[in-house]
């Protein structure tokens, strides 16, 4: 089940979201913020499409560490790094149009998908 942020809720990730299952975090939920993408989102949540799960405490602390290492961490939000730890702790893509968290997950061999834009190079 890929992970979604916010551009991939707002942006429909291609498919409807209630036609396929996917994890993101407590944050994305909050930042979805215009009336359609609540309703899509609601109607997924309802069908348990959409599993909101948080990542671990430890795995989120190695997710920082290593975009410390990469001079990326000062380029991400908390929720971004959620999002980048969940993906990484769930073994699963990201699904995302934002290139910081592309690069990211890039550099920490963790697979992503962009949403309607090209994406970096893999």
């Amino acid at each position: 089940m890929p992970v979604l942020d916010a551009s991939a809720i707002i942006n429909r990730v291609g498919e409807p979201l209630e036609e396929k299952k996917y994890f993101t975090v407590p944050e994305v939920i909050k930042e979805i913020k215009d009336l359609v993408s609540r309703q899509v989102l609601e109607l997924a949540k309802e069908k348990e499409n959409i599993i909101v799960f948080s990542p671990s405490k430890k795995n989120l602390e190695r997710t920082k560490e290593a975009a410390k290492k990469l001079n990326v961490l000062k380029d991400l939000s908390d929720t971004d790094l959620k999002v980048i730890a969940l993906g990484r702790e769930k073994n699963q893509k990201v699904v995302t149009d934002d290139y910081r968290m592309q690069k990211t997950c890039k550099k920490l061999k963790i697979g992503f998908e962009p949403v309607i834009h090209k994406g970096i190079e893999k």
